[in-house]
């Protein structure tokens, strides 16, 4: 099992440069439940930019969905934000991307992200990052 962050979760949704290197992550993979709303954000915001359609958004809507039933399993973050809002003020981070580190802190996995600064602060907190590089 494996922690993914919303950044990756939306790359392999959008099929962005590099998201086949992503399905192996995506496969079985554990994730806060507050990753739903940040995806479907991103695909709302790419529909605002033009990239996807309303069908097209609403399919890969649903392809989240049936992820979240079988593949992706969703921790509540209840659990989690009290420690990630801690960890956001020490290290000057996001809430967002704070609780994905305290999940992959708390369940000792390692984490998959896009995200620079957030690979980096999991990083020395002694987590194992996977920080695919993908032809962006």
């Amino acid at each position: 099992m494996i922690v993914v962050d919303a950044s990756a979760l939306v790359c392999f949704l959008l099929q962005e440069p590099g998201w086949r290197k992503l399905a192996p992550y995506v496969k079985h993979c554990l994730t806060v439940d507050h990753a739903m709303k940040e995806c479907l954000n991103a695909l709302w915001k790419a529909s605002r930019k033009g990239l996807l359609d309303e069908k097209t958004l609403l399919k890969k809507a649903e392809l989240l969905f049936k992820l979240s039933k079988v593949n992706v399993k969703m921790e509540k973050e209840e659990g989690l934000v009290l420690d990630a809002l801690k960890l956001s003020l020490e290290e000057g981070i996001s809430v967002y991307d704070s609780l994905y580190i305290v999940l992959a802190e708390k369940r000792k996995l390692p984490l998959v992200t896009l995200d620079s600064v957030q690979a980096e602060r999991a990083k020395e907190r002694g987590i194992k990052v996977i920080f695919p590089p993908l032809e962006r």
